[in-house]
Formats: structure tokens, sequence, C-alpha cells
């Protein structure tokens, strides 16, 4: 998953991170439910 997330901001500058990452509650799998992410410039 971090080596996907790595690949993606250095193809895509501008993603950023929109607020905090939500972990999913599961004992069969570990991972992200949610990531907001914004995509374009900071102005």
């Amino acid at each position: 998953m971090r080596a996907m997330l790595r690949a993606a901001l250095d193809r895509l500058p501008g993603l950023r991170r929109a607020g905090e990452p939500v972990r999913l509650t599961s004992n069969f799998r570990h991972g992200l439910k949610t990531l907001p992410v914004r995509w374009g410039t900071d102005r």
C-alpha cells in the first residue's frame, strides 16, 4: 500500500491529503477504509 501511494504521489504532484485516514476495523483485513485527498494546486 505504501509503495502504491508513493508511486501515485510521484505521478500526481498535486495530490494532497485532505483529512485523516480511517482504518478498517477487521481481524482479517488491514488497511484504509477512507483516505480523503485533494487534487490540484494549492491557492
